[in-house]
């Protein structure tokens, strides 16, 4: 942006999004059953046996009306929501922050560019962990280190520590972007997942609008983002408080059985 303007820097991102996600497409498959596999915790005999068949179409899964009618949609839509708002506010005020506290657009973009690497990375760790942990006490810890990275950001002085931060930060935040889509199929199943996402995304994409808004609104009114950032410190919190006054998933409970049998 700095050698060729705006302009020239979306067409390079138009370039590289055809470059890098058209070829992967190319390998996206709608199921594990497509290529032979079950889904996730669903491969011992004991399962398919508590199952009594592989395909999406047997499993237990919620109908619309069913998920519809259940306050822990609901619930979900909300804490994802707010996890969503904080997320979008973060990344489209990173650079202009990092620049409102004394950085040169150059260090502030490299910034995000770290951030992005690590974000990237952290897909693998949170993965790991949400086997582990469930979906919702992942989403839980991921959003309480996401506050704390905000607020390590908040106190960021030179350039090293400015790196090191946003390392950080994509580690955790980054976790967001790989648990919120796995949080639906956990309580709800697969057969009807497209529309019952469909609906919360009605709800969550108002959300993600607003985060770019809300944080230009306290710079327009503050000359600062720092008011911007104190409250993804708690909007971040409140996702994670959320998330606890969620109920546990009953299919984890079924896939715990499973493995437990002999």
């Amino acid at each position: 942006m700095e050698s060729a303007g705006w302009r020239a820097g979306w067409v390079w991102l138009g370039a590289l999004t055809l470059a890098l996600l058209l070829p992967l497409a190319l390998f996206v498959r709608r199921s594990p059953e497509d290529v032979g596999l079950l889904p996730d915790g669903a491969a011992s005999p004991a399962y398919r046996a508590l199952l009594g068949a592989r395909g999406a179409d047997q499993e237990h899964s919620a109908t619309v009306g069913e998920a519809l009618r259940s306050p822990t949609l609901w619930l979900l839509t909300l804490a994802t929501g707010v996890g969503l708002f904080s997320m979008s506010t973060n990344a489209s005020s990173m650079v202009p922050y990092f620049e409102s506290v004394g950085f040169t657009p150059a260090v502030a973009a490299s910034g995000l560019a770290v951030y992005g690497a690590f974000s990237t990375a952290s897909r693998f760790i949170w993965g790991y962990v949400a086997d582990r942990l469930t979906v919702r006490r992942a989403i839980v810890l991921q959003s309480v280190l996401t506050a704390g990275g905000v607020a390590l950001q908040l106190g960021v002085g030179n350039q090293t520590a400015l790196f090191l931060i946003v390392a950080y930060h994509g580690l955790m935040l980054g976790g967001f972007v790989v648990l919120q889509p796995l949080i639906w199929p956990e309580y709800f199943g697969r057969r009807s997942l497209g529309a019952i996402t469909g609906v919360t995304q009605f709800f969550t994409t108002f959300v993600l609008a607003a985060g770019p808004v809300f944080a230009g609104a306290i710079f327009d009114a503050t000359d600062a983002y720092l008011w911007a950032y104190r409250t993804l410190v708690g909007t971040w919190l409140l996702t994670a408080l959320l998330m606890v006054a969620v109920k546990p998933s009953r299919a984890r409970s079924v896939v715990k059985a499973a493995s437990a049998a002999p």
